[in-house]
């Protein structure tokens, strides 16, 4: 999964996503789901669940999600995502990085495919 410099461009299931000038921006005419933009927090849990955070839900999908980390958090490849409000868990995996951002698309149960 790549790190995304402040000069890097990401190419992604039609998804543009482009650092330039230290801010993230998309290009929202490719997008394949739409977004609902909203602040929430949110756990997740990584290494077996040796590991977690305390995040901020940013914005979200059908397919994925952007959650603000706090500074610090150790680096990870997936997770699971856990909404306190409404108990939802849900397995990610991290499609790319930005600062404490990070894009996660939710992993499709295996008897849903």
């Amino acid at each position: 999964m790549p790190d995304i410099s402040s000069t890097d461009t990401l190419y992604h299931d039609q998804t543009t996503i482009s650092a330039a000038g230290g801010r993230l921006t998309k290009n929202r005419k490719q997008r394949i789901n739409d977004r609902k933009i909203f602040t929430k927090t949110c756990k997740g849990t990584f290494n077996n669940g040796a590991d977690g955070f305390d995040g901020k839900l940013i914005d979200l999908s059908i397919s994925g999600c952007r959650i603000r980390l706090p500074k610090n958090t150790k680096e990870f490849d997936s997770f699971i995502l856990k909404l306190p409000v409404n108990g939802l868990e849900r397995q990610c995996k991290v499609m790319w990085r930005f600062n404490q951002f990070v894009g996660a698309e939710f992993i499709k149960p295996k008897d849903s495919e």
